[in-house]
């Protein structure tokens, strides 16, 4: 890794010290110092970067484990066995977010495909809907009860 780091300041490349500091951590985004012993700069970074106030690194760890039917207790369990710092603590946060994200989503995609009958329909929004309970038959599972979502 130092064969990839130069100072900004010197350009040195001899006296570098890469170090993470343990009190700057947010679940699995860490802060990253980078220390030139050359000319005594410093200069530190995050190693994920913020989307909605929250690090990309923690929303995507959430995700996956919500891809999956996953918490925060096997995030924890995963992060154990990998090696890797715990994840955030506040897990249900994320879950939140995603659950605003999807029902934006879900909601712009079904009035689109409304929009998109109605103008097959020859902008007639008389439109039959046939339901035939087949969900009944299909594995389904629910998120914070708001959010339907389908397993084939």
């Amino acid at each position: 890794m130092k064969n990839l780091l130069c100072c900004k300041y010197c350009c040195s490349s001899e006296k570098i010290e890469l170090r993470e500091d343990l009190k700057s951590r947010r679940g699995l985004a860490v802060s990253l110092e980078i220390i030139c012993h050359n000319c005594g700069e410093s200069t530190s970074t995050m190693s994920s970067k913020i989307s909605n106030k929250c690090y990309d690194v923690n929303l995507r760890l959430t995700y996956g484990m919500r891809a999956i039917g996953k918490g925060g207790a096997a995030a924890r369990i995963f992060c154990g066995l990998m090696n890797l710092p715990p994840p955030p603590a506040k897990f249900e946060r994320h879950n939140s977010l995603f659950l605003n994200v999807l029902k934006t989503i879900s909601e712009d995609s079904m009035n689109a495909a409304v929009h998109e009958a109605v103008i097959a329909n020859d902008n007639n929004s008389n439109i039959a809907v046939a339901v035939d309970g087949t969900w009944h038959k299909k594995r389904l599972f629910f998120i914070e009860r708001s959010c339907m979502c389908y397993v084939c």
